[in-house]
């Protein structure tokens, strides 16, 4: 596989896996793993407050490792951005304990969610394109890890490990996904209506045209959806899963 398809963490103490092993003093151990478009698993109670501020003492911070690799260069084009944030249409609950968000559309991007949980609490973030016929996230398109070979498929879920000091707020940096569905487990509460947000993000080129007088009635408003097919076209779970082995 192409090695820019899948970026890992990686300094002292991290195993070839890419979890942690020895305690950390960096900001970025609360990352405990991710793959570009594939997942990624977050240790809340791993933050380092004010990590960000001016006056941090970082002395205890580790040393970055350096390593060969390509020479980056700016992006000639115009940067990728949230452009949109997508609203629940529904919410449904097939099973106890396990809530799907139907973001009314494909999208690429990912979860915001807001939540709470104990300390511990790992609350799983699964997304897919279509439901089974029970209203269970369908997941059969998705080539999955084989115990045997864990580099190879794409999971196509997050993790968030819960601080379990009130109200939190996650939403991935470091992979995104190709979905409509998201299903959400690992709450000990139902989910609001507005809780979860859908982030749409791509190249934030600006719009320079728009189809008007449509006439086919047997396709009605096809035209003017393409800008919300084409996205998601290239960046769908399927595609992902190619992408990953």
């Amino acid at each position: 596989m192409p090695p820019w398809h899948r970026i890992r963490r990686a300094h002292p103490g991290a195993s070839g896996n890419g979890r942690r092993t020895e305690p950390a003093n960096s900001r970025v151990a609360r990352l405990v793993r991710w793959i570009v478009q594939a997942l990624e698993h977050y240790g809340a109670r791993r933050d380092v407050p004010g990590w960000d501020a001016p006056d941090y003492d970082d002395a205890r911070w580790q040393p970055v490792a350096s390593s060969g690799g390509p020479t980056l260069v700016a992006q000639p084009n115009e940067p990728i951005r949230i452009t949109r944030r997508l609203t629940q249409v529904a919410v449904t609950e097939p099973q106890p304990g396990v809530f799907i968000s139907d973001m009314g559309q494909n999208m690429v991007g990912w979860a915001r969610m807001r939540l709470r949980g104990q300390p511990g609490d790992d609350i799983r973030f699964r997304y897919g394109e279509a439901l089974n016929s029970d209203g269970a996230l369908y997941r059969d398109n998705l080539r999955l890890p084989d115990p045997n070979d864990p580099h190879r498929g794409a999971q196509q879920e997050d993790h968030y490990i819960c601080r379990g000091d009130g109200d939190e707020t996650f939403e991935p940096h470091f992979t995104y996904h190709g979905f409509r569905y998201v299903e959400v487990t690992g709450l000990r509460y139902t989910p609001q209506a507005d809780d979860l947000a859908g982030c749409v993000f791509h190249s934030s080129g600006a719009d320079v045209g728009q189809f008007e007088g449509i006439s086919q009635s047997s396709m009605p408003n096809r035209q003017s959806s393409i800008p919300n097919r084409q996205f998601p076209s290239w960046y769908d779970s399927p595609l992902f899963n190619q992408l990953l082995g």
